[in-house]
């Protein structure tokens, strides 16, 4: 006997059902683990970004500071006023300060960053019984800060900074804006000497005395003589400002001189924006003092610095006032 038997017939769709399961579940899990590297992304980020952040000490305009004072390895205080935008040193306005020097200071000390604070305590351990700076500013409206720069850590590679009595760690930039005794501050003269570097461009080298005069224009006297006024060094000052008076003193006024007369090339800008270059008529007299153990006094012209040169040197230059061309073919510019 044959008996029929109803197969049951297969789903063909369930395959596809468990795939798109899978696939969701896939998704999700793929969702979630992003989810969670983001957010470990993110709270790393945020850690360093807590970890570097800057605490702004000072957040100033540097053109409101009216009044900078300093002192430096418990030196003497030295403090420098502002009147428009220029600057003076309150111990003697006569001083040729260093403008640009000053300006750098006021910047940097009206924009202070901080590593971090430093919990309170014995702040002798930290060197501010003897500290490196104490700074002092004051502000047109009025307010006034106190700074003091202590020692170094070396683990941490930031000083110890105290901000009206609160303990900070700084980078130690700020050190250098303010790392200048007086003598540091003072702006010298300098020999324009670059200005003839080429022979071409001088028009004349003249050596006066009381007696007599020298005017050297020939090519070779030029070059020699320009090269020996050129390794003139005002570098060690003798008196900052000297009156009339202490001009005669130092021998300024005996009538030695040495004056180099040349061109000068002066470039301007037309509307147009093209550049131009003209060739003035120039001359720079350096007087010639009195002669001592440490060299002679020089000046100048219109400077009221006085400076002590190398005798030497000096010996060289007026030793052309004695000065005759080779041959009688001179060159005059």
């Amino acid at each position: 006997m044959a008996y029929n038997v109803k197969r049951k017939k297969k789903n063909k769709y369930l395959p596809l059902a468990v795939l798109c399961v899978l696939l969701v579940l896939l998704v999700v899990a793929y969702s979630a683990m992003s989810a969670a590297n983001k957010r470990a992304e993110a709270e790393r980020l945020a850690a360093e970004e807590e970890a570097n952040k800057v605490i702004m000490i000072a957040d100033y305009d540097a053109s409101t500071i009216s009044s900078i004072t300093y002192s430096k390895d418990g030196g003497e205080d030295m403090t420098f006023v502002r009147s428009g935008t220029a600057w003076s040193y309150v111990k003697d306005s006569k001083f040729p300060l260093d403008q640009t020097k000053i300006s750098n200071m006021a910047s940097a000390i009206a924009s202070i960053g901080a590593v971090c604070e430093v919990d309170g305590g014995d702040t002798g351990e930290y060197g501010f019984d003897s500290p490196d700076y104490v700074i002092k500013v004051k502000y047109s409206d009025g307010t006034s800060h106190t700074y003091e720069i202590g020692d170094y850590n070396s683990f941490n590679s930031a000083y110890y900074f105290k901000a009206d009595g609160t303990l900070y760690m700084i980078s130690s930039g700020l050190n250098s804006y303010f790392n200048y005794n007086e003598d540091a501050l003072l702006i010298l003269d300098k020999i324009p000497s670059s200005a003839w570097t080429d022979v071409n461009y001088i028009t004349s080298i003249t050596l006066m005395s009381a007696e007599e005069s020298n005017v050297v224009s020939d090519t070779e006297g030029k070059e020699a003589l320009a090269g020996l006024v050129g390794e003139v060094s005002l570098d060690t000052c003798a008196d900052y400002y000297a009156d009339e008076s202490e001009r005669t003193a130092y021998g300024l006024d005996s009538g030695v001189s040495v004056g180099v007369k040349y061109k000068e090339a002066v470039t301007s800008t037309d509307d147009a924006g093209n550049q131009n270059t003209n060739y003035l008529d120039t001359t720079y007299t350096l007087l010639v003092g009195n002669k001592t153990d440490d060299g002679y006094y020089v000046s100048p012209a219109k400077s009221n610095i006085v400076y002590l040169v190398d005798a030497e040197t000096v010996d060289a230059v007026l030793a052309y006032m004695t000065y005759v061309p080779a041959t009688d073919d001179t060159t005059a510019e």
